[in-house]
């Protein structure tokens, strides 16, 4: 069966019988959002709640959602990184919001297009994202309502030629190891 939702969903992840789906077109200048699917019954999935963000010009949907304890990170392509309370699944509340600086590594000038949060994995409330053209982002979220970018990380040997940033699109992590998804380059192991 499917169920439809006012938006495309584009990445979920699964925890018991929720289903947890970012939501939010990419290039159509959707609103990101977050939808909470109970799956108990998988022939009669019910929409427990659905939370979007307003809209902006910078909107570009959602690409990615992780879900750690009762929080939700929502990967916001171009907006950055979103954290919700989902403690009570029918009642998803934005928690706090963090805009990544589109100035590392540094391209002049900078194209805020190149520049979304695609992949990430979460742990102990560090969020390690794979930010498109702007490499690895490490973000400390223990305080939710003021989460900080503590890291960065590209490889300068795939920025030449000059202008030419290739997309961290997804990342795995493995106890310290950090795998990454290199546009036109393979993976690069951290």
């Amino acid at each position: 069966d499917t169920i439809m939702i006012e938006m495309s969903a584009m990445n979920f992840t699964q925890y018991g019988n929720l289903l947890y789906v970012a939501i939010g077109r990419h290039g159509n200048h959707d609103a990101p959002g977050l939808a909470i699917i109970d799956v108990t019954n998988p022939a009669a999935p019910v929409v427990v709640d659905v939370w979007i963000r307003p809209l902006v010009a910078e909107s570009n949907g959602a690409g990615i959602v992780k879900v750690e304890g009762n929080y939700a990170y929502l990967g916001a392509m171009g907006l950055g990184l979103i954290i919700l309370d989902i403690s009570t699944p029918s009642n998803i509340t934005f928690v706090s919001e963090l805009a990544l600086n589109i100035n590392y590594p540094v391209v002049s000038p900078p194209s805020p297009s190149f520049y979304n949060l695609r992949g990430m994995e979460v742990r102990n409330s560090i969020v390690y994202g794979a930010f498109d053209a702007g490499g690895l982002r490490i973000i400390n979220c223990v305080n939710k309502l003021t989460p900080v970018e503590t890291g960065q990380y590209a490889n300068p040997i795939t920025y030449v030629p000059f202008n030419q940033p290739r997309a961290y699109n997804n990342i795995a992590l493995n106890d310290t190891v950090a795998y990454l998804a290199v546009d036109y380059c393979g993976v690069e192991v951290l």
